[in-house]
């Protein structure tokens, strides 16, 4: 059996921090040992230089350390994909030593050297952000109209929640909901779950099902921790947008949180999405009462910016980490 890539085993050992650090009493302990095990691997990182063209010209940009964690931020930027060249090793230690002639620069830092980019004039953006609400708040008392629509159809289409969790339905749950509907978001670079963190879900969370005219058409895994109910994963029947359009997702929120409040619970972590403030699911949670958090457990990416690069961010705003909460970059005027 071939040993797995550098990469695979690094994403392996994160992700078993996942149930540690957000379902548990000791979640600080978790987060500064994964830190800990993190920091040889963001010590310095592998220099890439490639061109973008744009709707403002051609950029030069550099970008240090793993393209799987750059590349996404980079192509949402700037629609481009090109890994580019690569220019050997640079130390990440010491911001002013990466001065390279670019209209951007991104690295790949390590949380404890945060601050010491923003002391520099780096932008810190977060590859995720988490979302949290009081759940006496969810939905919001003045919802927005978009929301009203949705709860409409909740009630409209007669939406009910079922509690599984047997073997089989866990197993229908993953293939038949999670996967499709991250295959349809985001094709090959879709994130699935291992069958170790499956298994750690299955043990630690509650599964319940959406139906509607006796059919499945959505599920949604939720892990109790203390009074916070975290949801870390969710899903589509097949990943059929239509049933998103039909209020299905709003369903599982409205209904589970229902259950949630019967149960006790005081607050909710609705897990995590991209830090890109017009990502659909950004909005969706946004306008449900949820609010952007620092998740300890993201990927920090040091951002220069020249002036060919400010545009990017006009036509995508994106959260950064000020060290105190998160804001919007760019502000809005």
């Amino acid at each position: 059996m071939p040993l797995p890539s550098r990469r695979s085993l690094l994403g392996s050992v994160e992700e078993r921090f996942l149930v540690r650090a957000y379902g548990s009493s000791r979640a600080s302990a978790w987060v500064a040992a994964h830190d800990a095990l993190a920091l040889p691997f963001h010590l310095r990182g592998t220099v890439r230089e490639s061109l973008a063209r744009t709707a403002d010209g051609t950029l030069r940009v550099v970008a240090i350390g793993r393209d799987k964690h750059l590349g996404p931020i980079r192509a949402r930027l700037l629609d481009s994909r090109t890994p580019g060249v690569t220019r050997g090793i640079r130390s990440l230690l010491d911001p002013g030593a990466l001065g390279f002639e670019a209209d951007l620069i991104l690295a790949e830092i390590h949380p404890w050297l945060a601050a010491r980019y923003r002391r520099a004039g780096w932008l810190i953006v977060p590859d995720a952000v988490r979302w949290r609400a009081d759940l006496a708040m969810l939905p919001p008392p003045r919802a927005s109209t978009s929301l009203k629509a949705d709860l409409s159809k909740v009630r409209r289409h007669g939406y009910t929640l079922e509690r599984a969790g047997s073997t089989q339905d866990w197993a229908d749950f993953y293939g038949h909901m999670v996967v499709p509907q991250a295959r349809v978001r985001f094709g090959e670079e879709a994130w699935i779950p291992s069958e170790r963190l499956r298994r750690e879900l299955a043990a630690r969370g509650t599964l319940h099902f959406v139906r509607r005219d006796g059919v499945r058409v959505a599920g949604i895994c939720a892990v109790r921790h203390g009074r916070t109910l975290w949801m870390p994963v969710m899903g589509l029947r097949q990943g059929d947008t239509n049933l998103l359009r039909e209020g299905a997702y709003s369903a599982a929120f409205s209904l589970l949180f229902a259950w949630a409040r019967g149960e006790g619970c005081t607050r909710v972590d609705a897990g995590r999405t991209s830090p890109f403030t017009l990502d659909g699911v950004h909005r969706f949670k946004r306008k449900w009462g949820f609010e952007p958090a620092a998740d300890p457990l993201s990927h920090l990416i040091a951002v220069r910016a020249g002036e060919a690069a400010r545009p990017a961010f006009a036509r995508q705003p994106v959260l950064i980490d000020t060290g105190s909460r998160l804001a919007v970059h760019p502000a809005a005027a």
